[in-house]
């Protein structure tokens, strides 16, 4: 029984060593680094002018069913946008503007979505951080790395532009029993809107615009282009 124990008191004690001075302290890893990944618009339905007492189908892409911009509205012109890549805005007035619609093509600064930012959290001390980061690496999350600004201290596990890729990771770090956590990340950049003219006896229904992402463009009342 006395052997047995102290074996126990062996084991324990280089297991301590182990931890405390044979795994390497952390150093910062850099994420791997995932491009943005645009969202696809969808085409654009034209539909033919309803009659009166016809009853409202139209859902713009804030969701709003009753919402239908046509050639009788006070409002002349539309914005569609925040479009964050210029090929997918080029693409859309394309579609447009075989549909008879001029789009007057524009851009702002502002914050542009990047991805789904997956996090470890609820780590007692920067040791339970280092044993945890160890433990996420052995199981594959090579991108793995500790935050230490902030208030919190977390481990990151890398910025994911598909919602199943954020969601195989957590699932991941869930398996091995630790609590995670999904933000949406942002970075400053150009982004698109489209000013369409509309024309006279054509109404203009956009359904909810989402791409790979699941964000949605909106729509606005805007002023005119000059030339319009």
């Amino acid at each position: 029984m006395r052997n047995f124990v102290l074996v126990l008191l062996l084991i324990n004690a280089l297991a301590f060593i182990y931890q405390r001075w044979i795994i390497s302290p952390d150093n910062p890893i850099a994420a791997t680094h995932i491009e943005q990944d645009y969202p696809r618009l969808t085409t654009v339905q034209l539909a033919p002018r309803p009659q009166p007492g016809d009853a409202a189908d139209v859902t713009t892409a804030s969701g709003d069913a009753n919402a239908s911009i046509d050639s009788e509205n006070d409002a002349k012109c539309i914005k569609i946008g925040p479009i964050t890549q210029k090929a997918d805005a080029d693409s859309l007035a394309a579609t447009l503007a075989g549909r008879g619609l001029a789009a007057a093509l524009g851009q702002t600064e502002g914050q542009v979505w990047v991805g789904h930012w997956v996090q470890v959290v609820g780590l007692n001390d920067r040791a339970a951080a280092e044993r945890a980061r160890g433990r996420l690496i052995t199981a594959g999350l090579s991108d793995a790395y500790i935050v230490t600004g902030g208030e919190e201290l977390k481990i990151s596990l890398g910025v994911f532009r598909a919602t199943p890729s954020a969601d195989r990771t957590i699932r991941r770090a869930g398996e091995l029993g630790f609590e995670t956590r999904m933000d949406d990340r942002y970075q400053p950049g150009t982004q698109y809107w489209l000013t369409v003219t509309m024309t006279e006896g054509r109404e203009l229904r956009l359904g909810e615009l989402r791409g790979d992402a699941g964000q949605i463009l909106r729509t606005e009342p805007a002023e005119c282009p000059a030339n319009g």
